[in-house]
């Protein structure tokens, strides 16, 4: 059975897509990782953040970010634990480094992208497209787009096709139907490549959300003519 093309439209206030966040300060990449997205699915489909093999059967799904707009990237003050009772939230109350608690509140810088519009691509069998598209349609839990206070702006699933220029046909027609004009020229492409090749390297691809472990995944981040997007359409 040959792959179809899913396709997603993600457009918030406020998006956030971290890959490499460490310890107090939470960063996003200007663009959708693959982490965040198949952590979106994964809610929407269900799948516990301990249930390896069903991570297994949507993480190594093949992946297109096209940037519909100019995002512009803020940071929000942001702080854990403080002014917590030890008897009634232990657990919510910091720990220094001694392991005592302590009173005092962590200060948690953390990134959002603003204003920000993505296509984006998946390529996979025929039923795992089907079934992500039903379960974004119908949430077992619900999705956002990288962080819970990013709530999705618009429908997030456009549905599933052929091949890769009707996908993009139908992205096209709906930013067209949104916002009364077409797409740019140029539009912000971000495409798997191999491991010698591309532009950044993202640790994001999904191997155990629980224990959080992610593979390496390089892409390659190009502006590309709109139109030779659809000409040269394989990825």
């Amino acid at each position: 059975m040959s792959d179809k093309y899913l396709v997603l439209y993600l457009d918030a206030p406020m998006q956030a897509w971290g890959a490499d966040s460490r310890f107090d300060r939470r960063n996003t990449w200007n663009f959708p990782t693959k982490s965040g997205v198949i952590g979106m699915l994964a809610a929407a489909m269900g799948i516990d953040r301990k249930d390896q093999a069903g991570l297994r059967e949507i993480a190594n799904l093949a992946m297109r970010v096209v940037a519909l707009s100019r995002a512009t990237a803020i940071t929000d003050y942001q702080t854990i634990g403080g002014g917590y009772d030890s008897k009634v939230a232990p657990d919510s109350i910091p720990r220094r480094a001694t392991g005592k608690s302590g009173k005092d509140a962590v200060v948690s810088p953390r990134e959002y992208l603003v204003n920000g519009k993505f296509g984006v691509f998946i390529k996979g069998p025929a039923d795992i497209m089907k079934k992500c598209a039903d379960a974004l349609d119908n949430p077992v839990w619900g999705i956002w787009l990288g962080r819970k206070a990013c709530v999705p702006a618009e429908k997030v699933c456009l549905g599933v096709f052929d091949n890769f220029s009707s996908a993009f046909e139908q992205l096209r027609r709906v930013y067209k139907m949104l916002y009364s004009r077409d797409l740019p020229d140029t539009l912000r492409v971000v495409d798997e490549v191999g491991l010698l090749e591309g532009t950044e390297t993202l640790f994001d691809i999904p191997r155990d959300f629980h224990e959080r472990i992610f593979d390496t995944r390089r892409v390659d981040v190009a502006n590309v003519d709109y139109k030779s997007l659809v000409e040269n359409a394989d990825f």
